[in-house]
């Protein structure tokens, strides 16, 4: 069973709910990169989200977006970022990784060795925010064979759609709260309750 599964239903039983953290890495270097991993087990993370810096990152604010700017000028790459999960697993890390990319890193080196290298590195789940569900055919029947969760995300729209996602989603769903980029909200948009309960349905 995959490690994000086996942490949901952990999570389950106990009637909690996951926190899950976001970390640029290489963001100021690789070394301490594998020090906040270990200081997030231990403060409770449940699982952990693995950013690959990237020079474009659409999708990302200006907090995440000069966090990658350092990681990049530090040498990191998505083979770092896979290399360095596998040494926090080497380490004795048991958190359930999931790598957050996107998807021209992934393209430069290959689909296939990407998702070889990402299950000899134990990483659980991938991420990919710029790959839209009618374009994603290759990279799910890869991350399917290697037991690896490709994770969806869901942004506020229509309900046949988000119930299509639903349907073919593995691991869980990201949902993105408001349209935009991520950064600090004063507040969500009003429907987000009916959104959520719409996932859930």
């Amino acid at each position: 069973m995959n490690r994000i599964d086996r942490k949901f239903a952990e999570l389950k039983s106990a009637g909690k709910n996951a926190l899950i953290p976001f970390i640029t890495v290489g963001d100021p270097t690789a070394d301490v990169t594998l020090d906040i991993i270990r200081e997030l087990e231990k403060s409770g993370a449940d699982l952990l989200e693995l950013g690959v810096p990237y020079s474009d990152p659409l999708a990302d604010g200006p907090v995440i977006q000069e966090s990658s700017g350092r990681a990049l000028k530090s040498g990191i790459t998505v083979l770092k970022v896979i290399e360095i999960a596998k040494q926090a697993r080497s380490e004795g890390s048991e958190l359930p990784m999931i790598l957050f990319t996107y998807y021209n890193p992934l393209l430069r080196i290959g689909l296939e060795r990407v998702f070889e290298l990402m299950k000899e590195s134990d990483i659980s789940g991938v991420i990919i925010p710029d790959l839209p569900m009618e374009e994603d055919a290759e990279a799910k029947q890869l991350a399917e064979r290697h037991g690896i969760h490709l994770i969806p995300l869901i942004a506020p729209t229509s309900n046949e759609r988000v119930q299509k996602i639903v349907g073919r989603a593995s691991g869980f769903v990201y949902c993105v709260s408001s349209m935009g980029v991520t950064g600090v909200r004063s507040e969500f948009h009003a429907g987000v309750d009916d959104f959520l309960a719409s996932v859930k349905a």
